[in-house]
């Protein structure tokens, strides 16, 4: 230590982001402790489909604490993984590609409801 950059903390790639997940899981839990403890609460979503056809869900909740109206961001969805229990690299051909075909939007819409729902039962 003596000797290394003043900027070295030995702090791996690997470390750093496990760090970061479970300093995200206190938050969350702490989120999602306020929302079980509140007389009411809404769940928000929005999707999007970005270049590489993948569809994503950022999930968000307002809740009423301590007498004011909080919301909070709850995470990303990759919302293939969540449906079909894997990511878009282990899709195989049987799979249905909605999101590269527009006139197909009841399944894209379909799935994203199913996401929503296994999230919630996941998280909450």
């Amino acid at each position: 230590m003596r000797t290394a950059s003043s900027r070295a903390t030995n702090i791996s790639k690997t470390v750093q982001n496990e760090i970061s997940q479970r300093c995200g899981m206190v938050i969350l839990s702490h989120i999602l402790q306020r929302v079980r403890n509140s007389l009411y609460f809404s769940i928000l979503f929005d999707d999007t489909t970005h270049l590489s056809h993948m569809s994503w869900l950022s999930l968000a909740v307002r809740y009423v604490h301590k007498g004011g109206v909080h919301e909070d961001f709850l995470e990303f969805v990759d919302v293939h993984a969540e449906v079909y229990g894997r990511g878009d690299d282990d899709a195989d051909d049987n799979d249905v590609d909605c999101v590269s075909n527009p006139a197909d939007s009841s399944h894209h819409d379909a799935m994203i409801m199913v996401a929503i729902i296994m999230v919630l039962l996941r998280i909450l």
